[in-house]
């Protein structure tokens, strides 16, 4: 049935699709016979679809492949409209495929045939017309292929051969004209005539093979061009030049190479002839003029070690010369003239020691001159200027006698006095005796203290406040938490004696329902059957239900049987025993007397058992281990056990603090009545908590106050602020010192006397290193740099320095240093430069008038400066984009760079961009 109602959608469906094919057949041959032939093959199809087996109905067949000729057709017909000929071609082909007599489908093939060939034909004069003659041949024989009687298309082939055998000559003709370019070393001459033979003829093999080797030579000659151009950059002149010359014998006509190599050989003699003209001025003793034509003699071509041992001894002797010619004008009294000779030996040599140590006896000389006329100021900066030059015993020690006279100069008497305002009695007096022995042991040199009233300061330290106060701070009410434990009787002896009870009855009950014997059987699990005296086979169309019913009287008889049988083996004890079957193992006795035995089956109510329920052995076994296990576990268990609880305790957490405060007035009053104050104060505080009603039973330890006592805060107090105090005063009356002196320095400036102006900073330079050793050792460079001396450059005249230039030096007389060549300046940190400010006689000099800058006059071997290509006479107008007024910023700038930075310099009037790192 449930295949019956699978099928019967199934034969639904084919029966509708079987009803719904005519329809689609009708609807075809309608839109066929209304001129719709795509809307005919359309329900034709469809209908096939749906019933295959129209495709074998000869009939059906042609009218579909004559619907889909005509769409064919159509199709085709459209596609003319748009021109496309060859598309319309093969749907013409497509029609005549299904409907080889439909003769519009042929005519219109053969129209379309020619109009595509007269296409193609129009296609082939615009490629030939382009230069681009394999296409148009391409297009030409498509179209003679599509018609054969186009006249036009077996014209233009015909010229195109004819041109094909003509280019053929021309072509041989240019190949062999390439290989003679080639042969000269012409190679880019070649190349272009291979390219023309390539296009004129794709398929010339040998011209194709020749035209990459010359691509390669002609790349490869480039590629070391430009290497050489990289060489030329870096003054690698005799790389350069042997590159290009290997270049040259590959491609003699290589205007490039040509060029590289003459300017490498310009170089190279120039540099030559440079070395040449510093070797002969080094022989005449030149050595100024020497190190500036070797200077630029390596300038041309650096890589040569000769040049450069040349240089160095050039230099050591120009820097000895102009040493001794400082030594004989500094013996002759000449300190200016003197400096400027050590200062361009310092130029060609920066570690020149002997031009150093000239620079240092000038300096100490002009010191000496100093001190002559008492201006110890003047000759301590002289001094250390000399020291800075030359660490010479006679310098130094003329160094210490000037700090010493200076020293006793700007000494000061100081009177201090501790007073005490609050009272506190016995704190103050331990007060008193810390501040005074703080100042004597804390007190610099140059402060005195002495006990008489014409001191020069007056110091009165004054114990104003000093109190310790106890507060409370806040209280806070809180409750402990704790656990308490009771002894109660156990909660599961009650639980397991019920369980105990549940466990026994439930034994009993076992023990009870598995004695009660089968009915049937009696306990005894087998019943009598008698066997009939001739055996008959069953009637197997005889219900089991039959056979039951006949078969009770005989298990009646034989359980009667049975239980007499017991009956007598219960009462014979142990004489009748039987077998687990439950059938008696001794013979019967109706087997003695020659009696047919009956015969035993298993009792049909109890399956052989003997018993009237399913209980086993095993379940009173497992009920009897349950109840054991329950007893045993009753026995265990406690009488009484512990049982915990929440508690909550309630106590208060109070909050102290105890303060101590210290306030001291320092009062600083000078000769002059003039008065200084300032204050130091200092406090101490000390916070703990205590519990009240705590209870240490539940968990919560009392916790008593341990803040420390008034004296042992106030002693604290007493000895943070004793230093401090004196600290402060002191630092006052120095301070106070400093600005008096700066004051009357200014004062003595405005007056037109600078001299003892810079006295008056020199001592309070004195002053200031008392508590700011850095800060006095700035000051003092600063007034160094302003020495009112005779104008001596730092550095070497600038004429003097080597210069890189295009023509040969002249011969000329050195030009005199400028009078305003200005003051020394320190060497430029991190960068090995030595500069001063450019004045306006050494802008005009340089030709740099109108701008502003650094003169380098000069550069310490293996620095940054020289790794960079800066010189000695460069102008730097721009370090790192930034213009330099003045030499402080040019230090800023320096200490302040993240390297590499780019530093503008001007060089022989034209600006260089160089890159310092």
């Amino acid at each position: 049935m449930r295949r019956i109602a699978i099928l019967i959608p199934m034969f639904a469906v084919l029966a509708l699709a079987g009803c719904a094919a005519p329809r689609m057949v009708a609807r075809g041959d309608e839109s066929l016979r209304a001129g719709r032939p795509q809307a005919a093959v359309r329900h034709y199809e469809e209908a096939a679809r749906r019933r295959p087996r129209l495709l074998e109905d000869p009939d059906f067949v042609s009218k579909l492949n004559q619907a889909r000729a005509l769409r064919a057709y159509e199709e085709g017909r459209r596609t003319e409209i748009r021109g496309q000929w060859e598309t319309a071609m093969a749907r013409y082909r497509e029609a005549l495929e299904y409907d080889p007599l439909l003769d519009r489908a042929r005519r219109a093939l053969q129209n379309a045939q020619i109009e595509a060939s007269r296409m193609r034909h129009r296609q082939a004069i615009k490629l030939a017309d382009a230069g681009r003659l394999n296409e148009a041949v391409s297009q030409l024989e498509q179209a003679v292929e599509l018609d054969p009687d186009n006249e036009g298309a077996h014209d233009a082939l015909d010229s195109v051969e004819r041109a094909k055998r003509e280019a053929r000559t021309r072509t041989d003709a240019a190949y062999q004209e390439a290989q003679g370019l080639m042969a000269d070393g012409r190679w880019d001459e070649a190349h272009s005539t291979l390219e023309r033979v390539i296009g004129e003829e794709p398929n010339h093999l040998p011209a194709r093979v020749d035209r990459h080797r010359a691509s390669r030579t002609i790349e490869d000659a480039r590629d070391k061009a430009g290497q050489a151009e990289e060489l030329l950059d870096a003054k690698k002149l005799d790389q350069a030049r042997a590159t290009m010359i290997d270049v040259l014998n590959v491609w003699p006509t290589f205007a490039r190479a040509r060029n590289i190599l003459e300017r490498a050989e310009a170089g190279l003699a120039e540099a030559e002839r440079l070395f040449e003209r510093a070797v002969e001025l080094g022989e005449r003793g030149q050595w100024d003029e020497a190190v500036r034509a070797a200077s630029q003699s390596l300038d041309r071509f650096p890589y040569t070690d000769e040049r450069r041992e040349f240089l160095r001894l050039a230099r050591q002797r120009a820097a000895e010369a102009h040493t001794r010619a400082g030594d004989r004008l500094l013996a002759e009294g000449e300190l200016g003239e003197a400096e400027t000779r050590y200062h361009r030996a310092l130029g060609f040599v920066p570690a020149h020691g002997p031009a150093k140590a000239g620079l240092g006896q000038a300096d100490y000389l002009r010191g000496k001159g100093a001190e002559e006329q008492g201006l110890w100021g003047h000759a301590l900066l002289w001094y250390r200027r000399a020291v800075g030059h030359s660490s010479q015993e006679q310098f130094a020690a003329a160094l210490r006698e000037a700090r010493r006279t200076i020293f006793e100069r700007a000494a000061l008497t100081v009177n201090a006095s501790v007073n005490d305002r609050t009272g506190v009695g016995s704190p103050f007096e331990s007060f008193r005796a810390d501040v005074l022995a703080r100042l004597s042991r804390a007190r610099p040199d140059i402060a005195h203290l002495v006990g008489d009233d014409d001191a020069d300061y007056r110091i009165t330290i004054a114990l104003d406040v000093l109190d310790v106060r106890t507060e409370l701070v806040r209280r806070e009410h809180r409750v402990h938490t704790y656990t308490e434990y009771h002894r109660v009787p156990n909660p599961r002896i009650p639980q397991l004696e019920s369980r105990l009870r549940s466990a026994r009855r439930e034994l009993v009950r076992l023990e009870r329902a598995y004695q009660v014997a089968c009915r049937h059987c009696g306990g005894s699990g087998r019943v009598v059957q008698q066997q009939p005296a001739t055996p008959t086979r069953p009637d197997r169309r005889e219900s089991s239900t039959d056979r039951r019913e006949q078969e009770k009287p005989q298990l009646r008889r034989e359980a009667e049987r049975d239980d007499r049988t017991r009956g007598d083996r219960s009462r014979d004890g142990d004489r009748g025993r039987t077998d687990r079957s439950g059938r008696d193992r001794r013979p019967d006795r109706d087997e003695d007397r020659g009696r047919r035995p009956p015969s035993y089956v298993a009792c049909p109510r109890c399956s052989g058992t003997g018993r009237a329920g399913t209980i086993t052995r095993t379940d009173i076994r497992r009920q009897a281990l349950r109840v054991n296990q329950i007893e045993r576990t009753l026995r265990a268990e406690p009488t009484m056990v512990r049982r915990a609880s929440i508690a909550e305790w309630p106590y208060i957490v109070e909050h102290y603090r105890k303060t101590g405060i210290i306030q001291v007035a320092v009062r600083i009053e000078d000769a002059a009545g003039r008065t200084v104050s300032r204050s130091v104060s200092d406090s101490a505080t000390f916070s703990d908590q205590t519990i009240d009603n705590a209870n240490a039973a539940v968990g919560l330890d009392p916790n008593p106050l341990a803040l420390p006592d008034a004296q042992q805060i106030m002693a604290e107090l007493i000895e943070d602020a004793a230093p401090k105090a004196a600290a402060a005063a002191m630092q006052a009356v120095l301070s106070d010192r400093a600005d008096r002196l700066e004051q009357e320095a200014r004062r003595l400036e405005a007056a037109g006397k600078p001299q003892l102006a810079l006295e008056y900073r020199v001592d309070r330079a004195r002053v200031i290193e008392t508590f700011d050793r850095g800060g006095a050792g700035r000051l003092l460079d600063t007034l160094g740099r302003s020495l009112p001396s005779d104008p001596v450059p730092v550095r070497p005249a600038p004429e003097l320095v080597p210069r890189p230039d295009t023509q040969e030096p002249a011969d000329e007389a050195v030009p005199a240093v400028p009078d305003d060549a200005g003051d020394p300046e320190p060497d430029i940190p991190g960068l090995g430069l030595h500069v001063q400010p450019l004045t306006d006689r050494l802008a005009e000099q340089f030709g740099a008038a109108g701008r502003a800058g650094m003169l380098v006059s000069g550069v310490e071997a293996g620095s940054k400066a020289e790794r960079a290509g800066i010189r000695a006479g460069d102008i730097i107008l721009r370090f790192n984009g930034r213009p330099l007024p003045d030499v402080e910023t040019l230090e800023r700038l320096a200490a302040e760079a993240d390297y590499p930075v780019p530093i503008v310099v001007l060089r022989d009037g034209e600006e260089l961009e160089r890159t310092v790192r």
